[in-house]
């Protein structure tokens, strides 16, 4: 059951079957404004009769039965009508099928998958997607905040025309890219994670490296930059998001113009280990190179079987033995 804030039933969900609310799922007022200009009124119906076959005619003779079933077939009809202008639009203006997804999604969640995908197609497969501050960091700033370039405003923009429009531009300080938040010792960019420790004032950063500098970072923009034709890229740097099969996230994935996809694993030997010889003196999180080259191994085989029913490769990238990714060469 999924419900607005109100607490009125949009939809009720079953695994094949979704049945929602047209009028609160639009934010519509009357539902006469979805059937408009055909809109009838319905017929009246006594609550003293036992059943609709007891219930008086209508002015025009017809049995209220026959009145309820005429309704049900033209209304019906708008709301299909409705459903296909709606799918077809979504897929024209921003190549979201709608019919890809057999989950219930609210008006606002669909508005921001429409928005984010087609804002992820015009950028190309370089773009990274924008970040905002934590509600942490947020706060912290706003604390310091009292005006100026650092604080919240509105600008509304109206035109006093039939038709017209009215937009609102906000620059606050959310935007992890802003001026308020590139300048102060905050989160920037790719969101660096900073506390601060109790008996100082001086903020104290939480990740130990800059994550643009990272081998997965670099060879995942150099092999999109030697490539051609792509239509969709998922990576932990782009506005799509990471592809997983099973609990396994791949570091790129690139569906290209075609149809063929390629999933690309970037792996360095201190987390994965080498399956060439390369020995290290240790592991992540103190482990044995036997262990992490077991989970390795482990996580090949779902993505091998995975590509397997599918049309596309699997490619394996190591930082100490795949010609031009040592992380000197993609230092150039």
């Amino acid at each position: 059951m999924r419900t607005s804030s109100d607490n009125d039933i949009n939809a009720l969900c079953m695994q094949n079957l979704t049945l929602f609310n047209v009028q609160h799922y639009l934010d519509y007022n009357d539902i006469s404004q979805f059937f408009a200009p055909h809109w009838t009124v319905p017929p009246t119906i006594l609550h003293h009769k036992r059943d609709l076959r007891h219930q008086p005619k209508t002015p025009e003779g017809k049995t209220v039965k026959a009145v309820c079933r005429e309704r049900a077939q033209w209304m019906s009809q708008a709301v299909l009508e409705f459903w296909q202008k709606l799918v077809v639009n979504a897929v024209t203006c921003f190549g979201v099928d709608l019919h890809a997804s057999t989950a219930f999604k609210s008006c606002s969640m669909l508005s921001f998958e429409c928005v984010w995908t087609l804002y992820s197609r015009l950028a190309g497969p370089l773009v990274q997607g924008p970040e905002k501050l934590k509600a942490y960091y947020e706060n912290l700033l706003r604390k310091s905040s009292w005006g100026g370039f650092m604080y919240s405003a509105e600008t509304f923009l109206k035109q006093d025309v039939k038709d017209g429009f009215e937009a609102i531009m906000e620059y606050d300080l959310k935007s992890a890219y802003g001026f308020s938040a590139s300048n102060p010792l905050i989160p920037s960019g790719f969101c660096t994670g900073f506390l601060q420790p109790q008996d100082s004032l001086v903020l104290q950063k939480t990740d130990t490296y800059m994550r643009h500098r990272s081998f997965e970072f670099r060879a995942v923009y150099y092999t999109l930059a030697n490539l051609s034709n792509i239509c969709t890229v998922y990576s932990n740097f782009s506005p799509m998001g990471l592809f997983y099969v099973d609990k396994y996230p791949a570091n790129l994935v690139i569906i290209y113009n075609d149809g063929d996809i390629d999933i690309y694993q970037f792996d360095g030997h201190y987390v994965h280990g080498c399956g060439q010889g390369c020995v290290q003196k240790r592991y992540v999180s103190g482990q044995t190179h036997d262990q992490v080259s077991a989970k390795t191994e482990k996580r090949d085989a779902i993505f091998k079987q995975w590509i397997g029913t599918h049309h596309g490769r699997y490619i394996v990238i190591s930082d100490c033995h795949t010609p031009r990714y040592a992380p000197w060469s993609l230092e150039c």
